[in-house]
């Protein structure tokens, strides 16, 4: 298990990683995805090793463009779309369902929830930094799997 130190460093230093790589130029490129797909892993594992922490001394990061920070993305990834997933808690009932992803909403989420954990540690809160990453790994590490799915698939699939 990571100290809380040492799962500060490692965790803001993938939220600059995937803020670099979501910001490229040649995003789209196999080269991008890939490195896309690697932090995707490391961030996940990250969210399964979160040490337990709070600090009551609540505060919350600048309000973020959402529309133009979705706008930047769809730019930077014009081909990314709609995907379909199951989820296993709709396996054996009497009729399956299928969802919709968004490969654009996965970025964006994923980017909004991990830098507010990574704002909470710049402010020498690093309890916080620690407790709103594991808050919102429900969240953030559902849309990283689902698009870790997706990279896959238009990475390795015949």
């Amino acid at each position: 298990m990571l100290s809380l130190e040492e799962f500060e460093q490692e965790f803001v230093s993938q939220v600059r990683t995937y803020n670099s790589i979501i910001q490229r130029d040649d995003a789209e490129s196999a080269e991008s995805l890939k490195a896309l797909s690697v932090t995707l892993c490391k961030l996940l594992e990250l969210g399964e090793v979160c040490p337990d922490a709070y600090n009551d001394n609540d505060s919350e990061p600048p309000e973020e463009d959402v529309k133009l920070l979705r706008e930047k993305l769809e730019a930077s990834y014009p081909s990314f779309g709609w995907y379909r997933l199951a989820y296993p808690q709709d396996a054996g009932k009497d009729k399956e369902t299928t969802y919709a992803g968004d490969a654009i909403d996965d970025l964006l989420d994923i980017y909004l929830d991990i830098n507010h954990a990574a704002w909470q540690f710049s402010q020498e809160i690093p309890e916080n930094g620690a407790w709103y990453a594991k808050l919102m790994f429900n969240h953030w590490g559902l849309h990283a799997i689902n698009l870790k799915r997706y990279l896959h698939y238009r990475l390795y699939d015949w």
